[in-house]
């Protein structure tokens, strides 16, 4: 086990990257301040590990480096003059940018190229120092995605990026593309869907009168948000970036389908205006309400997030690394929530639709018991009797609504229900009052197909749910980790300082 001023190497408390750092490290760091770290040159932490060697010398990277403190991995990358360094320097995406990279053989017996570079250290605390230290061979794409646009920009111009990120990964920039040219295309997704919303006809307004006058203008603030956010990064995943678009894209279509059934009506529902249900759509204005304002509280996430992102700060407070993190938990779990709420509500608009497709099978299945078997001909010919509708006379008011939501006619409006529309059902047309028992028994059938397809989407929404709040429970769980955490090693830091 290597060795520091004799201490042995033990898991304490874990620098900024992760790394061990033990009693004598410890000490050292107290006199040092957020504004002057280790720097590699003037301001080391003593003890080298039992392998440092001679880097001016060296022709690979020690077998123990990637295990070092940061401050000895950069004082030897900063020692090291031999070929295996370059500065890198990027243009690309932004403003221009350099960094030291290294790339040497790995080991004694040299089996693997290890790719070095600096990059901000301490979370950016001093400007322009690039005090940290990132193993390419060792990156995933979720620290990644949690760097500086800089140090984004850098890492995706190194020529190992391609073989050692971007194609193991599915990341863009992919081999042969610059940072602007995968920035524009993952802003082309985003901002083709925007422009579909902003063409669209406007949302009727909602009751809040807090919310805008067109309810798609929340849709329309978050996918600027996140066109604003691909600005602050130089490496993409596309599917995180698709996920993105179809979840917005569904949060509008639901504010649309909604939206359509309510655009220009007034109750009660007549022939002119169709009936889509048997309360004159209060249900449905209910429902479009809570979603939007499952919309408001999605973009008041979104704003916090891009905030913190932004400025490190919440609320006008700075954020440290577990503060950052708490927050970041939080949001996500008010996000499921406003999520949650929209499913539940979708829920409830289904199972109502789904009392009415039940109402009309009980009529239907009625109705063709009602009707008595055919009269024999002596021709051998049977004439199928027909039969009128029958109501039962204690809902007859709810039965006659409904089976208006079914009947079809020149002087009928067509009028599907925003459920429908979105599981692609098409109600059972009702072509008459008056058919014969097949043509019940078949109307019934085909009603028991569209039962199913609706009571199957009832059963996934459900889950949905389920998972949703699952996920909220571990988000939450995750913050209040943290937090302990992060108690628990301030006091271990404080108790050796003092």
């Amino acid at each position: 086990m290597s060795t520091i001023s004799g201490t042995p190497l033990y898991l304490r408390t874990p620098d900024i990257d992760g790394r061990i750092l033990n009693d004598a490290m410890r000490e050292e760091a107290s006199t040092l301040s957020a504004s002057s770290p280790f720097d590699g040159e003037t301001k080391l932490l003593t003890g080298r590990p039992d392998d440092f060697g001679d880097p001016t010398t060296a022709t690979h990277l020690p077998a123990g480096f990637r295990y070092w403190h940061t401050a000895h991995q950069l004082e030897w990358l900063k020692a090291y003059q031999g070929p295996g360094a370059s500065t890198l320097t990027v243009t690309d995406g932004g403003e221009t940018a350099s960094t030291l990279a290294v790339s040497l053989p790995y080991g004694s017996d040299g089996g693997e190229t290890m790719h070095v570079l600096l990059t901000s250290g301490l979370n950016g605390a001093v400007p322009g120092e690039k005090l940290g230290v990132t193993i390419l061979n060792d990156l995933m794409p979720d620290r990644l995605q949690r760097m500086s646009l800089e140090d984004q920009r850098l890492i995706a111009s190194h020529p190992a990026f391609g073989s050692l990120l971007a194609e193991p990964f599915a990341l863009r920039p992919a081999v042969g593309e610059t940072v602007a040219q995968a920035r524009a295309a993952m802003a082309a997704t985003l901002q083709e869907l925007r422009d579909l919303i902003a063409g669209s006809p406007a949302l009727p307004p909602s009751d809040d009168s807090a919310q805008p006058a067109n309810p798609a203008e929340l849709v329309l603030d978050q996918i600027d948000l996140a066109l604003a956010n691909l600005d602050r990064m130089g490496v993409f995943y596309p599917p995180t970036i698709a996920d993105l678009r179809a979840q917005l894209a569904a949060q509008y279509e639901r504010l649309e389908h909604y939206g359509a059934a309510l655009r220009g009506f007034t109750p009660p529902e007549t022939a002119a205006t169709g009936y889509m249900s048997a309360d004159d759509r209060a249900g449905l204005r209910g429902a479009y309400e809570i979603f939007v304002q499952s919309s408001a509280r999605m973009l008041d996430v979104a704003r916090a997030t891009a905030e913190v992102v932004a400025t490190g700060r919440f609320n006008g407070k700075i954020l440290d690394v577990a503060g950052m993190t708490f927050t970041f938990q939080v949001l996500a779990n008010y996000q499921g929530e406003a999520e949650m709420q929209a499913r539940t509500e979708e829920i409830r608009v289904r199972n109502a639709l789904l009392a009415n497709y039940s109402v009309m099978q009980q009529i239907a299945n009625r109705t063709s018991a009602a009707i008595p078997p055919p009269d024999k001909a002596d021709e051998g010919i049977v004439e199928p009797k027909d039969g009128i509708i029958v109501y039962d006379a204690d809902n007859r008011l709810l039965e006659e609504k409904v089976a208006a939501m079914f009947l079809v006619g020149a002087s009928v409006t067509a009028a599907p229900h925003p459920s429908e529309l979105q599981l692609g059902v098409t109600r059972p047309p009702l072509e008459s009052t008056s058919m014969n028992k097949g043509e019940w028994d078949t109307f019934g059938s085909v009603l028991s197909g569209a039962v199913r397809v609706l009571d199957r989407d009832v059963q996934s929404l459900s889950d949905q749910v389920n998972a949703i709040s699952r996920e909220r429970n571990r988000h939450f769980d995750m913050a209040t980790e943290v937090m302990q955490k992060m108690a628990s090693i301030v006091s271990e830091i404080s108790a050796g300082i003092n």
